[in-house]
């Protein structure tokens, strides 16, 4: 099954594919983004809805012009997510969103802006294409586990 981390990223990576290259958007792409959408969109009928917020408490890091902010993510849905931070973004403030996915040991990059700041709670909307890098599982999972023996016993 699809992690919802996994559902997001794809259906980010067609709507930025669709808006960079329209005229090379096939007819299985515009299918696959249609699929993402009502599955992202649950019960609504707004067709520009990026769908219902689905909670998640999962650790957040953002870059920012000015530097490094860890946080939390609260949830997330098609068109972005709600994050608590230690300290306060002004609304505009570009942003790339990191996520880690443990169950599939990948990191998520979502290129976004602030739109809204509720106390500590920040709005993100996803607004360019993202990436993700996988870390193989090998002696321990994450990106910093022992990949070979060590040097000097």
């Amino acid at each position: 099954m699809q992690s919802i981390l996994e559902t997001v990223y794809e259906y980010q990576m067609l709507l930025g594919r669709r808006a960079a290259h329209a005229a090379e958007f096939s007819e299985e792409e515009r299918s696959r983004l249609g699929a993402l959408r009502s599955l992202l969109r649950g019960d609504t009928l707004d067709a520009e809805d990026h769908g219902t917020r689905i909670s998640m408490r999962v650790k957040a890091e953002l870059t920012t012009p000015t530097g490094f902010l860890a946080g939390e993510l609260h949830d997330i849905s098609g068109g972005g997510a709600a994050i608590a931070l230690g300290r306060r973004l002004d609304p505009g403030t570009q942003t790339l969103v990191s996520v880690h996915d443990e169950a599939s040991n990948e990191d998520y990059v979502f290129p976004g802006r602030v739109v809204w700041v509720a106390g500590r709670v920040h709005g993100v909307a996803f607004d360019g294409v993202p990436s993700k890098s996988s870390w193989p599982m090998a002696q321990g999972s994450g990106p910093f586990a022992r990949r070979s023996p060590p040097l000097f016993a």
